[in-house]
C-alpha cells in the first residue's frame, strides 16, 4: 500500500508538471524523490527535465539523477571547510566515454557518500564487503560515509578516479601488488597523481592471496572443500599439499571461480585473513583522512 507520503510527493511531481507544460516555467525542486520509489523518481525526473524550459533540481536519488546527462549533473561537496561545487567534462574520445558507464553503475549509486576507495580487481569489493559485514564491534565503511568501487586492472583505476574527482569526492586507489616486475611502480605513482591517496597490498599479494594467508591449514581445507563439493571447483587432494603449496592453489582457485565472498562467510568467527582485514582498514582510514598515504602494505 502506497503511504500518504509517496502520495504527497506524487502530486507535487504531477503539479510541477502540469505549471512546466504550460511554457517558459522554471521549475525548482529541492530533495526530489526522497519520497518516491526508484521508478517513479526516475520517471518524473525525465518528465519534468523534458518539459521545463529550466530546471533546477536537488537530489540524494541516484534514480532521479539518472534522467540528466552527465555535463548537466552538479555536485556539491564540503572539503576541507570549504563548500564547492563540482561539474563533469564531457568525454573527450571513446576511452573516456567507455568509462563513463561507471557513472551509472557504481558513481550515482555513491553520491551521497563523502569518498569512495576505487579497488584494482572485479571481486575485491565483494570480498571486503563479505567482511566488514561479518566483523562484530567495527562500523561497516558506508557508516562513514565511503563507498567501494570495483574496477578491472589498474588502467581502469586510473580512469574511474579521474571520472570520480571530477565529481569531487575524495577518491582512494586500493591496488595490488602481486607482479612486482611488470610496472606495479609504475601503476602505483601513476595512480598517485588521480587520487587522494593510494593504499596497496604486501608484494606478491593479489586480494586473492590476502584472504588466505595465514589461515590454519584446517580452516582452508574446511572452507575449499565445501566450496569444491557446492561449485564444482575440480579441486583434489588438496590435503597432499603442504602449506605453502596449499595456499596457492586456494588462491588460484578463488581468482578463477570468483567466490570470495562465499569463501569468507564459511570462515568461522574467530579465523579472520589478516592481510585483508588490513587492506580495509587502512582504505578506509585514508578515505575518512584520518591517516596519509600512499601506503603499501607489509606482512
Amino acid at each position: 500500500m502506497t503511504s500518504p507520503r509517496t502520495h504527497a510527493a506524487v502530486l507535487a511531481a504531477a503539479e510541477a508538471l502540469l505549471i512546466a507544460d504550460q511554457g517558459g516555467a522554471i521549475v525548482v525542486c529541492d530533495d526530489f524523490g526522497d519520497q518516491l520509489d526508484a521508478g517513479a523518481a526516475e520517471h518524473l525526473a525525465r518528465e519534468l527535465r523534458n518539459s521545463c524550459d529550466q530546471l533546477w533540481m536537488s537530489t540524494r536519488r541516484s534514480d532521479a539523477a539518472r534522467a540528466f546527462r552527465p555535463e548537466e549533473m552538479v555536485r556539491l561537496s564540503l572539503r576541507t571547510g570549504e563548500r564547492a561545487a563540482h561539474q563533469m567534462i564531457s568525454p573527450a574520445d571513446k576511452r573516456e566515454l567507455n568509462v563513463l558507464r561507471q557513472l551509472h553503475l557504481q558513481l550515482l549509486p555513491a553520491m551521497s557518500s563523502r569518498a569512495i576507495v576505487v579497488f584494482e580487481g572485479r571481486h575485491d569489493v565483494a570480498a571486503l564487503t563479505a567482511i566488514s559485514q561479518r566483523r562484530t564491534g567495527k562500523p561497516v565503511p558506508a557508516a562513514y560515509g565511503v563507498r567501494f568501487v570495483e574496477s578491472e586492472g589498474h588502467t581502469e583505476v586510473i580512469k574511474i578516479c579521474k571520472l570520480a574527482r571530477q565529481l569531487g569526492f575524495r577518491v582512494i586507489a586500493g591496488l595490488d601488488f602481486d607482479k612486482p616486475d611488470q610496472g606495479a611502480d609504475t601503476s602505483f605513482a601513476n595512480a598517485q597523481l588521480v587520487a587522494d591517496d593510494v593504499v596497496r597490498l604486501p608484494e606478491r599479494f593479489a586480494i586473492e592471496m590476502s584472504l588466505v594467508h595465514g589461515i590454519p591449514r584446517q580452516n582452508l581445507l574446511d572452507a575449499f572443500t565445501d566450496l569444491n563439493y557446492h561449485w564444482q571447483l575440480g579441486l583434489t587432494d588438496l590435503d597432499q599439499l603442504n602449506d605453502g603449496d596449499l595456499a596457492k592453489r586456494v588462491a588460484k582457485a578463488l581468482h578463477k571461480s570468483g567466490l570470495h565472498a562465499q569463501y569468507v562467510y564459511l570462515l568461522s568467527g574467530k579465523v579472520q585473513p589478516n592481510v585483508a582485514i588490513q587492506f580495509l582498514d587502512k582504505a578506509v582510514e585514508l578515505a575518512r583522512g584520518t591517516t596519509t598515504g600512499p601506503v603499501t602494505l607489509s606482512l
